[in-house]
């Protein structure tokens, strides 16, 4: 996206090297762009009690979360996902599982790939599956999935 506060989160994310930077950063974005509802009823609340409900609560649109999650996928795939931190590891699956829930069909394009079935049924033919796409964060998706 162009949102300048962006640009800034996904340069301390991929170009820093501080781990606890990256990971202020991966929590920043979390917060941010795809906040839980908790979140989201938090500063809700806070704004109310400040008599500025709406200034502390900045949402993005469609395309920006999706161009972020897309962003935040590259970035795992090439860096995070192999970083030696584990603190940094854990945020980029965290901050990839929170994006799940904002934008479930880009999520979905992304990790989820339509397979035929090999049961058919006469009335309706094949049926169609998902699996999960051969990436390090389709395959922990579908692990976690049993």
């Amino acid at each position: 996206g162009s949102d300048a506060r962006l640009i800034v989160l996904f340069r301390k994310i991929g170009q820093k090297r501080d781990p606890a930077t990256k990971s202020r950063a991966l929590e920043d974005l979390v917060s941010a762009v795809f906040p839980s509802k908790d979140e989201i009823y938090q500063t809700k609340e806070k704004g109310e009690t400040d008599g500025n409900a709406t200034a502390n609560i900045v949402e993005f649109s469609r395309p920006e979360k999706i161009a972020s999650l897309c962003h935040l996928v590259f970035l795992h795939e090439t860096k995070l996902g192999y970083d030696n931190n584990a603190s940094v590891r854990s945020g980029s699956y965290k901050a990839l599982a929170a994006a799940k829930y904002h934008v479930p069909k880009a999520w979905n394009g992304l990790f989820l790939v339509e397979k035929d079935s090999d049961n058919c049924d006469a009335t309706e033919g094949p049926q169609p599956r998902l699996a999960t796409a051969s990436t390090t964060v389709g395959m922990a998706w579908g692990a976690s999935k049993g």
